[in-house]
């Protein structure tokens, strides 16, 4: 898994270490809020990029589309 959405579910509570080695023996699920919080983060990601690719961005080939670099940005090519 690309290391920005390992990031991003850790920030959100979405990944968390008791899947793994569960608290209690107990496995819990990611709640609603969570999940939510994951998408969020998801989303201002990618908008975070595509303002740059916008806003003249050296770092960006005007004539590759933002689409191509939000996949790149997450590992997905």
């Amino acid at each position: 898994m690309n290391n920005i959405i390992i990031k991003l579910a850790k920030e959100s509570n979405v990944l968390r270490t008791e899947y793994t080695q569960p608290k209690y023996g107990i496995y819990s699920e990611p709640s609603l809020s969570d999940l939510m919080q994951f998408a969020l983060l998801v989303v201002k990601e990618c908008a975070y990029i595509a303002d740059r690719k916008e806003k003249g961005d050296e770092t960006f080939d005007s004539n590759i589309s933002t689409s191509w670099y939000i996949k790149k940005h997450f590992g997905i090519e």
